[in-house]
């Protein structure tokens, strides 16, 4: 269920955001339309400029974020407005964030969230992973709630994160791994263990949802 596409750490980025986008258009020209979740973080500002740059019919794309610090859309540590900049304003895909108006995520998610009303399956999810093995914000230590969404609380901002259960239920996940430490952190990940040490295990230790795995 699992493939690996090795590549140099300088076309790392674009072979990402190529087989991003084949996925893509195989859903559009499937059902006419698609959905993405991508995350923040170093991955996405790399590959979403170069996912932008190609040509698909990006209006019947709806996005989504994996994951969201609880800050408003215009900060700097916000995902939606790192997403919004690298790739919406160019493509005119269709954005839902997962930042509302509650005044914490812990109320949002107790409310009808917008992104709970996205299709699933999700067509693609753009998982990124940090260098300690987290996915989304799911880190090490830190249990995994039941549903769709959760919180966490971070030294930096409250956030709002999709679950496991939520991030599997897609047809297709792509994990781009990039340098020694999450190459380190990902060949730990993939011998059998607890996910609280390592949340990506979640992703690679199932056979639910193939996985493509883009090494650079």
């Amino acid at each position: 269920m699992h493939s690996f596409l090795h590549t140099t750490p300088e076309n790392w980025a674009e072979t990402a955001a190529q087989t991003i986008a084949d996925l893509l258009f195989s859903s559009l020209n499937k059902n006419g339309f698609a959905t993405l979740v991508v995350p923040g973080g170093r991955s996405a500002k790399a590959i979403l400029p170069r996912l932008a740059k190609i040509d698909l019919d990006w209006e019947k794309v709806t996005v989504t974020l994996t994951d969201e610090r609880w800050v408003p859309a215009h900060h700097s540590d916000s995902n939606e407005r790192l997403v919004y900049e690298s790739f919406i304003k160019t493509t005119n895909a269709h954005f839902i964030g997962m930042k509302t108006k509650s005044e914490t995520p812990e109320i949002a998610i107790s409310e009808n969230h917008p992104v709970l009303a996205i299709p699933r399956p999700f067509d693609v999810v753009f998982v990124g992973m940090g260098d300690d093995g987290h996915i989304a914000s799911l880190f090490p230590k830190e249990r995994i709630k039941t549903g769709d969404l959760q919180t966490a609380q971070r030294p930096d901002h409250p956030r709002i994160s999709m679950t496991p259960t939520c991030l599997l239920n897609s047809r297709h996940i792509v994990l781009p791994i990039l340098g020694q430490a999450k190459q380190s952190a990902f060949k730990r990940a993939q011998v059998p263990g607890p996910t609280l040490e390592f949340p990506v295990r979640h992703i690679l230790h199932q056979d639910q949802v193939p996985v493509t795995i883009i090494i650079g």
